[in-house]
């Protein structure tokens, strides 16, 4: 069962910037830029007919020492775990789950509690096409916050780790990429030749490009989670006017850090 909850507001997104520009001579100009975007009432979903949480202890066991872990090896954690039943004794079975109203599985409550916050700083130096080169760069520094937006296009039986502590959600945002830098040029061939030779001299064009480095959030609010992929992308081409593309390269660099393994413990989980 889905219903939209009775406060549920219509989702908002605002944006805002602000540019600053100097020009340093040269067809060539510094701009650095304040860049900002605020979601507002976002959409999430929340299970309403959930049984009574169950404490479970995870325990982080790290057999390689140069992965990353939010967590030292060893060191517990304790959660909450919607699903089975409690006897006398505290202890988990694997019995059929006991919902608050058995008639009904999942029962998804369809909430505007998301906000989110997007601030970035931009510095950037462009040249205009002048004596055959043209090039743009710039270096962006950029972090996320948000209560664990989710991208899902229809809706799905819950989209928060613990319902009951929906504060830890908080946390850097699953598109948070701090550091970003960009830069990409083109260089045209200066020489003119004549006749039949500038059909096999002129008009060559270098495109270099390059992407990087891209580091996404780790620790995402109080689970682990791996490092993504620190790379950098590199791309450039050769081409002729009155011709397709002559030569294309693409150079990929990645390093990534393997995952430390969260194990939760045997006398606190159901076998």
């Amino acid at each position: 069962m889905i219903y939209f909850d009775p406060h549920f507001q219509l989702p908002q997104i605002h944006q805002a910037d602000l540019t600053v520009d100097q020009d340093l001579g040269w067809n060539t100009v510094l701009s650095v830029s304040w860049l900002g975007a605020f979601g507002r009432e976002l959409p999430n979903f929340i299970d309403t007919n959930l049984p009574t949480p169950v404490a479970v202890t995870y325990t982080v066991v790290n057999s390689n020492p140069s992965a990353f872990s939010a967590l030292p090896n060893n060191a517990q954690y304790t959660s909450n775990l919607y699903g089975y039943a409690v006897n006398s004794a505290g202890k988990t079975s694997q019995g059929e789950i006991l919902r608050p109203n058995g008639a009904y599985g999942a029962i998804t409550d369809i909430v505007s509690n998301i906000n989110t916050t997007y601030n970035a700083l931009v510095v950037q130096v462009q040249h205009r096409l002048s004596h055959n080169i043209q090039f743009q760069s710039s270096y962006t520094w950029s972090h996320v916050l948000d209560f664990n937006e989710n991208n899902t296009t229809f809706s799905n039986s819950s989209s928060v780790l613990d319902p009951r502590t929906f504060h830890l959600e908080y946390g850097n945002g699953n598109q948070n990429i701090p550091n970003r830098v960009i830069a990409t040029a083109i260089i045209n061939s200066p020489w003119k030749a004549s006749g039949w030779k500038s059909y096999l001299v002129n008009g060559y064009e270098l495109s270099p490009q390059l992407f990087g480095p891209e580091r996404r959030s780790v620790l995402r609010r109080h689970y682990g989670q791996p490092d993504r992929a620190c790379h950098l992308r590199i791309l450039y081409r050769i081409r002729h006017r009155r011709q397709r593309q002559l030569y294309r390269h693409r150079r990929f660099v990645a390093h990534s850090r393997p995952p430390a393994q969260y194990v939760p413990t045997a006398q606190n989980h159901p076998p």
